[in-house]
This record gives structure tokens, C-alpha cells and sequence, in this order.
């Protein structure tokens, strides 16, 4: 699946346990792999002093 969000520049985010980089303007997108049926993917985001948002996207892909 492909993924791409917004953040604050230079942020790294992590989105199905692999790690993305924003670019200069706060983009970062990029490939994570699903499996048929049902699948939780976990995203995650780390400021510089250490604060983390975590949330968890359900997709279902037949």
C-alpha cells in the first residue's frame, strides 16, 4: 500500500514498523506491505523532545 501524510519537516515516522523520513516540507510517503484479509497497521510519530502519537489504521484488502 502506498502511504504519504504530512508533518512537521524532518520528523521521523514510523508506519507498519518501517521508519520514514519527512522531507523539507513536512512530506513523507512511501511502500508498506499488506497481506489478504484483515490487516492493523501501526503509525507512529516522535518529536524532538521525545513526545510520540501513536494510532492504528484497519485496512481489509481482498
Amino acid at each position: 500500500m502506498h502511504i504519504a501524510g504530512q508533518t512537521i519537516p524532518g520528523l521521523k515516522v514510523w508506519v507498519g514498523g518501517r521508519e520514514f523520513t519527512a522531507n523539507d516540507k513536512g512530506i513523507f510517503e512511501g511502500i508498506v506491505p499488506l497481506s489478504p484479509g484483515y490487516n492493523e497497521i501501526g503509525i507512529s510519530v516522535k518529536d524532538r523532545f521525545g513526545s510520540e502519537t501513536q494510532k492504528i489504521l484497519k485496512v481489509f484488502v481482498k
